[in-house]
């Protein structure tokens, strides 16, 4: 992607120009011997990456997920201080900002580990 900006040259968008910033700045990172850890619906914070040294590696932050940031971020925060989310369903319950396509995306990078769909048990799986 990197290689690509460049290629358009002059004509690159400021938004192309930060995200090659970003990018080079996450290939140093890397070149360094540092991981990125995925998101966490525990360990994730709204906007910042987390250092996570023992890892020598940084926690993205739930910003990292299209349509996750300023408003549902600190929501998920201040409801998993108050207890650990059950369920997918009561992750939705307690965290109104969160969009069903949000709780998708969540569950696709893998930031919701097991955590169960709801509550409810499937008589044959007995």
């Amino acid at each position: 992607k990197i290689a690509s900006i460049n290629a358009i040259g002059n004509k690159a968008t400021a938004t192309e120009k930060e995200l090659r910033r970003t990018l080079e700045i996450a290939h140093e990172y890397l070149l360094r011997g540092f991981k990125f850890l995925p998101v966490d619906i525990y360990e994730s914070e709204p906007v910042l990456f987390k250092i996570c040294a023992e890892e020598n590696a940084l926690r993205m932050p739930f910003r990292a997920i299209a349509g996750l940031g300023d408003i549902a971020g600190p929501e998920i925060v201040a409801e998993r201080s108050i207890s650990p989310f059950a369920t997918v369903e009561d992750l939705s319950f307690r965290c109104k900002k969160l969009s069903a396509t949000v709780i998708n995306d969540l569950k696709a990078h893998g930031a919701l580990g097991k955590m169960p769909e709801s509550a409810q048990t499937v008589l044959f799986d007995m």
